[in-house]
């Protein structure tokens, strides 16, 4: 099951209320490229027909079908790598 960390769901909450996109759900995407690679994707947005929706640490998170099975088990997070950059 994809999951979101306390520290990321802390982080996409101000993101929302600094863009006006309050109240809205993350929308969480993946897909393969040619070359085998794992290519994701996030935003706000509203729901669609067929999306998996969760709540995770007060995150609304929705993933549309294609994305579900790649998403399997991958955690979003967020971390400070060094001083001002995460």
């Amino acid at each position: 099951m994809f999951s979101v960390t306390p520290n990321a769901s802390q982080e996409i909450l101000a993101a929302a209320a600094r863009s006006d996109a309050a109240g809205m759900a993350l929308r969480v995407a993946a897909r393969q490229g040619a070359d085998g690679a794992v290519e994701y994707g996030m935003g706000f947005d509203e729901p669609r027909e067929g999306d998996m929706p969760l709540q995770l640490h007060g995150v609304d998170v929705l993933i549309a079908p294609p994305s579900q099975p790649m998403l399997e088990r991958v955690v979003l997070d967020f971390v400070e790598i060094e001083p001002g950059s995460f």
